[in-house]
């Protein structure tokens, strides 16, 4: 005796399918222009990034054993990592220029024009309009002045900006020790 067995299929109805779709669409429509205004996670990558390239100065200031630098250009929204001599490194991963550039015309995704380096301040030179930041053979911080004279880096700020949020960079005197904290 063969039993047949009764296979009873549930299936979603039409409104319930289309009740999930507009919840969804809905969604979306909400969390993805915020997805794209995200400025607290472009300043933190460019953040991240400038951090990336002082403490790449400093270790090449101790493993050549000579001066390195980091030339802030406040009107042109760039930076450039330079030797003892003044001429701009070459990046070690696409071997061009060691130039990073905010805003229009970027580079690695720092091309957002909300993007820009807000301030510098070093032992009491800040904001001019080009401002280097140097490492000596220990990694001491640096101030190189535009008269040629170099002192020990006392204090030091960078803050990265994007739209309104900020965000500024420490770095510690004697150590070049970094740290990030948001300015509200």
């Amino acid at each position: 005796m063969l039993k047949t067995l009764k296979h009873q299929c549930r299936a979603f109805t039409l409104i319930e399918i289309l009740a999930v779709v507009f919840i969804l669409g809905l969604t979306a429509a909400v969390v993805l222009p915020q997805m794209g205004t995200r400025d607290d996670l472009k300043a933190s990558a460019a953040a991240r990034m400038m951090m990336a390239d002082l403490v790449y100065a400093q270790n090449r200031a101790i493993t050549y054993q000579a001066n390195h630098y980091v030339k802030f250009d406040l009107t042109h929204k760039k930076y450039s990592l330079t030797d003892s001599g003044q001429n701009v490194l070459t990046h070690p991963v696409n071997q061009t220029s060691y130039t990073m550039t905010y805003g229009a015309g970027g580079s690695y995704g720092l091309t957002d024009t909300s993007l820009s380096i807000d301030s510098i301040n070093l032992v009491g030179v800040s904001n001019t309009q080009q401002t280097t930041l140097g490492f000596d053979d220990l990694g001491t911080p640096l101030v190189y002045h535009t008269d040629g004279t170099i002192e020990t880096l006392t204090t030091g700020t960078v803050v990265v900006k994007s739209n309104s949020y900020k965000l500024q960079i420490t770095i510690a005197p004697y150590t070049g020790q970094l740290s990030v904290t948001n300015i509200p």
